[in-house]
């Protein structure tokens, strides 16, 4: 969690200058860490630490390298970007400009202010479109299931034809009239709704950044997209799983008098949710006191599972094969209910809700007021 080098390289030095006398410089400085964790927050720290084969410049030093100085030249800005290549290595643009008339911008009100705390935000949004895997949709064929209902197999203990009922405007396994789910499944176009917001703030708030990076809300989140007036102005509330924060970053400036970040981040939102539900099927079923082993005796009565064959302390697992009709293994998952047994015909199949991203609140917290 520290710096472990820095280096001034010569790559990437510029200078420009314009009608009024004014001057930008720049200069590209290699920053190591030590751990692939480590982020913006961390290599800005090296500013003006010595130990190093060069120092990182402060936001504030005056311009000078080798026979290059201009001491009216001011560092007003450091940008770091991690490499491709690499998490441990970033390469930090430092950029310098003399001093000329005050830097002024619009507020929220559109008001004009030199304060850069108080800039308006620069914010935009775009659809984008994803492709998907189609696992349930809603039915719209009606008369589905009818006259098949009547000659499917409805031998106990075999899950092979556990056909849920059909019924136009269900949402269902997208399947065959037989029950059979398709795979592969489906897929279709999906359109994803992004908005990004950049903003002033006079910290970074790295740690709820890192924390929130990658989240989804746990609430329904509520924010505005502006016009051109207050009027014209829209407030989008985002249902809760819906939204996911991601791409913080930022740029550290120095502007009148001022050290403030330029903070951003993006909500990419999906109006059906980030949350996944997976069909409750397989091959197995848990094996509960009076299933079918799939076994008969000698007078073909069927041999149901007890208690007695899983013993405590048995390392022998209560997942067993599904047997079909004759006792064979099925060639096809067969649904599942809540206990890990066969559904039967007619019942609606179950869909379990997984999600492998954090879930935070969004609402009231600082990274995004």
């Amino acid at each position: 969690m520290a710096v472990t080098e820095v280096e001034l390289t010569w790559t990437g030095q510029t200078g420009s200058t314009d009608d009024t006398g004014g001057k930008k410089f720049a200069a590209t400085f290699i920053v190591t860490v030590d751990s692939p964790s480590d982020g913006a927050q961390v290599v800005l720290g090296a500013q003006g630490v010595g130990g190093f084969t060069d120092t990182l410049v402060t936001i504030g030093d005056a311009y000078a390298f080798g026979n290059d100085a201009d001491s009216d030249a001011v560092c007003d800005s450091l940008r770091p970007t991690r490499f491709r290549e690499t998490r441990l290595r970033w390469k930090v643009t430092a950029g310098w400009a003399t001093p000329g008339s005050t830097q002024s911008g619009t507020d929220s009100s559109g008001n004009q202010t030199s304060d850069p705390l108080e800039f308006r935000d620069d914010l935009s949004i775009e659809f984008a479109k994803v492709s998907e895997p189609v696992y349930k949709a809603i039915l719209r064929t009606a008369g589905l299931g009818g006259a098949f209902a009547q000659h499917r197999r409805r031998e106990p203990g075999g899950g092979l034809f556990n056909v849920p009922p059909m019924a136009a405007g269900k949402e269902l396994p997208v399947m065959s009239t037989a029950g059979e789910v398709l795979d592969p499944p489906l897929e279709k176009d999906h359109t994803l709704f992004i908005f990004r917001r950049t903003t002033s703030r006079a910290a970074f708030l790295f740690e709820d950044a890192t924390e929130y990076s990658g989240a989804i809300n746990a609430d329904d989140f509520t924010f505005t997209i502006p016009g051109k007036t207050a009027a014209d102005a829209e407030v989008y509330t985002a249902k809760k799983y819906t939204a996911l924060a991601d791409n913080f970053g930022g740029v550290y400036h120095f502007a009148n008098g001022i050290f403030y970040w330029r903070f951003r981040y993006e909500l990419i939102i999906d109006p059906k949710g980030w949350r996944v539900d997976v069909l409750n099927q397989g091959f197995q079923q848990y094996a509960d006191s009076g299933v079918w082993t799939g076994r008969v005796d000698d007078a073909n009565a069927k041999i149901l599972w007890t208690d007695t064959d899983f013993p405590p302390g048995s390392l022998k697992a209560r997942r067993v094969r599904i047997p079909d009709h004759e006792g064979r293994g099925l060639p096809k998952p067969s649904n599942l209910d809540n206990d890990g047994l066969p559904q039967g015909d007619g019942v609606d199949p179950l869909f379990i809700t997984w999600s492998k991203l954090d879930e935070l609140p969004f609402t009231g917290h600082a990274l995004f007021a």
